[in-house]
């Protein structure tokens, strides 16, 4: 093999490596994960479809009601975990506006 093709697949190999990091340190690809990963573990504790069967259920001027007293006779770990979820979309926002600044001060210097 030639040492120059050598030198030239390590460099990018690199070079691949640093670009697949930098997207999945993108704040909507982290926040994405956090989210994910949330969610599967909210419907291994809670069974979402029944939950959202029984909410078919009740009567629309009851929905707030519904949701007050399913988030009240739960238990910890589901208010957690929606929670870290609530937390996570309500803070996209403002990671992905600080990420782009960051962006482009990186790319002016």
């Amino acid at each position: 093999m030639n040492p120059m093709t050598n030198i030239k697949n390590n460099v990018m190999r690199r070079v691949y490596y640093v670009y697949a990091l930098r997207r999945i340190k993108h704040p909507l690809s982290v926040h994405g994960a956090v989210v994910a990963v949330c969610f599967f573990a909210l419907s291994r504790v809670v069974s979402i479809p029944d939950v959202f069967s029984n909410m078919l259920e009740v009567k629309v001027g009851e929905l707030a009601s519904f949701w007050i007293g399913a988030f009240t006779n739960t238990g910890l770990l589901p208010l957690i975990l929606v929670g870290v979820m609530t937390l996570t979309a309500l803070s996209l926002p403002w990671r992905w506006k600080s990420y782009e600044l960051n962006e482009l001060t990186f790319r002016v210097n």
